[in-house]
C-alpha cells in the first residue's frame, strides 16, 4: 500500500455515493490488475458507445474524481483525465469484491 492508510470511514464514504461507487466497480471490472490508465467516461459508458451526459461529466471531473483521488483509491491525472488504481486501492478493493460476490443478498435499489 505504499504507506498510504485509509480508514473505514473513507471506504464507506466513497461507497455511499452512487457515482463514486459505480466508478470504483467499473474500474475494478475493467482493470483488475491495476496496471492500466483508463478514461473514466469510457468506464461509465456501459457498452463503450454511450456518451456520458455533460452534467454527469461535470460532476465526475469536479466532485467524484477529486474525492476518490483525495481518498487514494484512484490516481487521477487532471491533465489527461486518465485514472488508474491508487495507493489506497487495496483498502477498497476487498469491500468491492464482497459486495459483488453478495450482490443478490442486497435489497433491490441499494446498490
Amino acid at each position: 500500500m505504499g504507506g498510504y492508510e485509509t480508514d473505514a470511514g473513507g471506504v464507506f464514504e466513497a461507497l455511499a455515493n452512487p457515482a463514486q461507487r459505480e466508478l470504483l466497480f467499473a474500474l475494478a471490472d475493467a482493470n483488475p490488475s491495476g496496471d492500466e490508465t483508463l478514461d473514466p467516461a469510457d468506464l461509465l459508458a456501459s457498452d463503450g458507445e454511450v456518451d456520458v451526459p455533460e452534467r454527469t461529466q461535470i460532476g465526475l471531473y469536479h466532485v467524484h474524481l477529486p474525492k476518490l483521488d483525495e481518498l487514494g483509491f484512484i490516481d487521477w491525472d487532471r491533465e489527461t483525465g486518465q485514472i488508474c488504481t491508487g495507493d489506497g486501492w487495496n483498502d477498497v478493493a476487498p469491500v468491492l469484491d464482497v459486495i459483488q460476490e453478495n450482490e443478490d443478498r442486497f435489497p433491490e435499489g441499494v446498490l
